[in-house]
Order: C-alpha cells, then sequence, then structure tokens
C-alpha cells in the first residue's frame, strides 16, 4: 500500500486527517489556535494548523518545519516514511483488502478528466536573453525561432476562460512558456513558480503531445513525461513524446498503436519515487521498458550535470533502445 492508497482507505472509511492528528498529538485540532510543538522546547505557542491549497491539513511551526500525518508519525517514533504508514495501517486497523482494487484506474481518470469548457489562450512575445539561457543549458545557443519550430513559445500574457466567460488575465508575464499541442490545446508552463501556486496550467483533455513527429522509420519509442524532456532528447535525435504527468496513464489504444509501429516501447520518467511508481505500473500493465537518469532526477538534469559528454552517455542510450 502506498501513501495515495492509504489516504484514498482512509477517507473511504471516514478517518479524516483530524482525526490522526489528534490522535498522535493527544490534542484536539481547532483551526485558529496556537499550540506548543511537541518535538521540541516550545516556550510559547506559536504554531498552528492549517489547509493548503491541495486541501491537505498541516502543522506549521515558524520557526522548524511543517508536519503532514505521516512527519507526525515519524517524528513521534523516530521511524521512516514507510514505517509511518504502517504506524498509521495498524493504529486505525486498515488491512490491504481495504485497497480498492480500481483504485490507481479511478484515480488517474479523476486526474485528467478536466471540463470541455476551460481554455487557455496567450499573447506570445519574443524570448529575452535569460529566458534562452534557461533553455541553453549553457549548452546550446536556442533562438527564439527555433524553440519556436518545436512549439515551444515564451507568453507576455495568459487569459483563462470557462464557459466562454474570463476567469483569469495575468500580463508582464516572465518565464512563462507555452507549448502547443497538435491539437492546437495548450500547456502552461512555469517553472520558477512561487509555493502554492501553478506550476502548469492545462487546456482541457490535454493528456499526451509530440506524438505526431514521431519518426515510424525507428525500431522503438520513448514515452517521457515533459516537453522538456522531450525537447532534449529530440536534440540527439530520440524518437519520443510525452505525457503531461507521471500521474497519467495513457489509454490502452496508443499502447496498442504503439506496439505495431514499433518493436520496442519504452518509458523514461523521474528517478523518483513517483516516476518509478509511473514505471511500475506501464511495465506491468503494458510491458513497456523503463529507462531512468544515470545523473540526476530526469534527462533534462542530467544534460545539465553532464553537460557535452551527454553525447557518449546518448551512445550508451541508443545500444538500449536500438536492442545493440
Amino acid at each position: 500500500m502506498n501513501k495515495l492508497q492509504l489516504l484514498s482507505v482512509l477517507k473511504k472509511n471516514q478517518i479524516s486527517e483530524e482525526n490522526i492528528f489528534e490522535f498522535y498529538l493527544g490534542f484536539k485540532v481547532v483551526l485558529g489556535k496556537k499550540y506548543k510543538n511537541p518535538f521540541r522546547e516550545d516556550k510559547k505557542e506559536g504554531c498552528f494548523f492549517c489547509f493548503i491549497p491541495n486541501g491537505k491539513l498541516i502543522f506549521i511551526d515558524w520557526s522548524y518545519r511543517r508536519y503532514d500525518i505521516f512527519d507526525i508519525v515519524k517524528h513521534k517514533y523516530n521511524v521512516s516514511f514507510s514505517k509511518s504508514m504502517l504506524i498509521i495501517q495498524n493504529d486505525f486497523n486498515i488491512s490491504k483488502n481495504d485497497v480498492e482494487k480500481d483504485y490507481y484506474k479511478k484515480d488517474y481518470k479523476e486526474k485528467i478528466t478536466i471540463n470541455s469548457s476551460y481554455k487557455i489562450k496567450i499573447k506570445k512575445r519574443n524570448f529575452n536573453k535569460q529566458e534562452l539561457s534557461y533553455w541553453n543549458l549553457n549548452l546550446f545557443n536556442f533562438t527564439t525561432e527555433y524553440l519556436e519550430s518545436f512549439k515551444i513559445y515564451c507568453a507576455d500574457c495568459y487569459f483563462e476562460y470557462k464557459e466562454n466567460d474570463l476567469i483569469n488575465f495575468k500580463d508582464d508575464l516572465r518565464f512563462h512558456f507555452c507549448y502547443y499541442s497538435e491539437t492546437k490545446k495548450i500547456q502552461l508552463y512555469i517553472p520558477f513558480h512561487k509555493k502554492g501556486q501553478r506550476k502548469f496550467i492545462n487546456d482541457s483533455k490535454l493528456i499526451y503531445n509530440c506524438f505526431n513527429s514521431l519518426n515510424k522509420n525507428e525500431s522503438y519509442v520513448v514515452i517521457t513525461k515533459s516537453r522538456k524532456d522531450c525537447f532534449y532528447m529530440q536534440q540527439f535525435g530520440i524518437n519520443c513524446f510525452y505525457i503531461l504527468n507521471e500521474k497519467i496513464i495513457l489509454p490502452i489504444e496508443i499502447i496498442e498503436y504503439l506496439n505495431k509501429d514499433y518493436r520496442q516501447v519504452f518509458t523514461f520518467f523521474d528517478n523518483d519515487r513517483t516516476g518509478k511508481r509511473t514505471s511500475i505500473i506501464y511495465k506491468n500493465k503494458f510491458k513497456t521498458i523503463p529507462l531512468f537518469s544515470l545523473v540526476g532526477k530526469d534527462f533534462t538534469e542530467m544534460l545539465s550535470n553532464i553537460g557535452m559528454d551527454m553525447i557518449d552517455v546518448i551512445e550508451h542510450y541508443k545500444k538500449i533502445l536500438l536492442n545493440e
């Protein structure tokens, strides 16, 4: 059972985050009330509970750190994250049998189903020097024209619509990058977003991109998890397209189409817990072959760390991709 599964089962059993905090902290959760931190010497009450934008309840100590329900258990019993989940399972009588078999299917479907009436529009402009430097990684010499040839644009302002009514507008933007899909849908990428703000803003029902640019003469295809990784892979001649995030599971029809056209289908997701989890799901469900970065969490970070020695690394990957 992983974190998302456990949270789902707790919710199903009507066990709230407040219940869990109260069980392990020994005092009642009251929004707006100040508390002492039980995990350190605290002379006066300065901690409090609040809900963050994703709806999760956390216990905040501005002088120290913030805690979710798993952090509380970790600190109370001095255990790892996985042990904290087991303790919560045991204390609240949660068994593996409580996990719904169709959990993953439901979860991903809910994540990618967006109201079709939602739309994004942008006004684009040329990249400035700092924005080009962000994409060049001190390795390349990309221009505005070159990036736009890959349908990567710099947004000067963006508009959000629902039911054709303008619901949000922002202008005078810096480091807001826009990706156009083959179906003319938009994904807005804000790498230097502030905490609690959106890093990605996606047009309705957009779940993958760069599919039509695949080279059918290759014997393989790589599914990666971002436009950025896909773009840099394309610079080294890797035949790839991307899903918008690692919570998306492609429809079986897409995988069947790939299996007809290519001998091998690979995934290249993040070298972290989420990426490895999604790689396993794809491997078990679609028989794909997982690849990971040799350095850093993803292809872009590996390229940034290794530099032009990446050419040798690409040769290593291509031997795997071409089954040599």
